[in-house]
């Protein structure tokens, strides 16, 4: 029996960095539905700016996240132009608060 889990949908930055620090190796979240690199450009999204500018940070979140060796980053088409986007925890959990740590840390240096 397998002890991973798919999480609801984040919906924001902070959202997703709490998941980051509770999750566990093999555990997935949904980050973002939609077509990634057209809805965060604001030439072509369809989304409402704030929604863009959530779906940008998530993104670009996953990817530093990625980037650290933390999770896998995973599409799953769901339709024509449509998928669902995934991060899959890998490695220690110690090493995934990082990412939470660092996105309050620059959280602090920007209101700085």
């Amino acid at each position: 029996m397998s002890t991973s889990k798919i999480c609801a949908e984040v919906k924001t930055e902070d959202e997703l960095c709490r998941w980051l620090g509770c999750a566990l190796p093999g555990d997935s979240c949904v980050y973002f539905r939609g077509f990634l690199m057209i809805d965060i450009d604001a030439a072509f999204s369809r989304l409402p700016e704030e929604r863009r500018l959530a779906a940008q940070a998530l993104g670009r979140r996953a990817q530093i996240a990625h980037e650290m060796g933390l999770v896998s980053l995973v599409q799953r088409r769901v339709g024509p132009g449509s998928y669902l986007y995934l991060v899959q925890v890998r490695g220690s959990p110690t090493k995934v608060k990082r990412v939470e740590t660092s996105q309050h840390n620059l959280k602090r240096n920007k209101n700085a």
